[in-house]
């Protein structure tokens, strides 16, 4: 038998109940008892929560160009070293 404690909406005490499990011992009933009532709560939760999938993530494809052999940073540091050169 395990006797627990009942609370009113509020959260103040409002009396205590005793259960009596046929299946589990007096040393564990409590746990068994806390095990229910979170799988209560945790199915009673609306379970909304979503996560990116692959078509949904920004940014994630083919690569937009090749990393070597293309002298794009070649060009950038010419154009502007002439630049600033021309300017002075």
């Amino acid at each position: 038998m395990t006797t627990l404690e009942t609370l009113k909406w509020d959260g103040k005490k409002s009396g205590k109940v005793t259960l009596d499990l046929a299946v589990a011992k007096e040393t564990s009933s409590a746990d068994l008892i806390h095990r229910a009532v979170l799988r209560q709560l945790a199915n009673k939760r609306q379970g909304t929560a979503s996560t990116l999938t692959r078509s949904e993530v920004r940014g994630g494809g083919r690569k937009p160009y090749k990393q070597k052999g293309t002298l794009k940073t070649w060009w950038r540091n010419y154009f502007w070293t002439e630049a600033t050169f021309l300017q002075s």
